[in-house]
């Protein structure tokens, strides 16, 4: 994990000192990873070593990662967010879906699960699953 950020920054601060126009970053961030390592400390470091701007860079958490360390998420969270690091939710309806615990994460992103987007549209469960996961994002900002 460790690796696969720093390497992420690193190529990512390459294509920005070739003259390539900025774009997000996506990393996925393991529950493991999440629960048991400083991430921010991580996060911070990285950033500072590789001179990649934090506001491109955008780390991918499962609801099951989130939901495994739930006492300490929203810090984990915040402080993220504080360094201007983007955040998203992979993966989205397939894990917890605890929507009382969602409302308090500083999110940015909510990746639908591809299995409710994969027979869009001609499955209409699915097609409305995903509007109201749409739908709540936007009301949640």
């Amino acid at each position: 994990g460790e690796w696969v950020l720093r390497e992420t920054c690193r190529q990512g601060r390459q294509w920005l000192d070739d003259g390539l126009p900025p774009i997000t970053l996506a990393v996925n961030v393991s529950s493991h990873q999440f629960r048991r390592s400083d991430i921010c400390r991580l996060v911070a470091t990285v950033l500072d070593e590789t001179g990649f701007p934090a506001k491109q860079l955008e780390l991918e958490i499962t609801e099951t990662g989130l939901m495994a360390n739930q006492e300490n998420a929203a810090a984990i969270l915040n402080t993220l967010r504080a360094q201007g690091v983007r955040l998203a939710i992979d993966d989205f309806g397939t894990g917890y879906s605890s929507l009382a615990y969602l409302k308090h994460f500083p999110l940015d992103v909510l990746k639908i699960d591809k299995s409710f987007i994969d027979d869009i549209p001609h499955m209409q469960d699915d097609m409305e699953i995903a509007a109201t996961i749409v739908a709540m994002g936007h009301i949640l900002g």
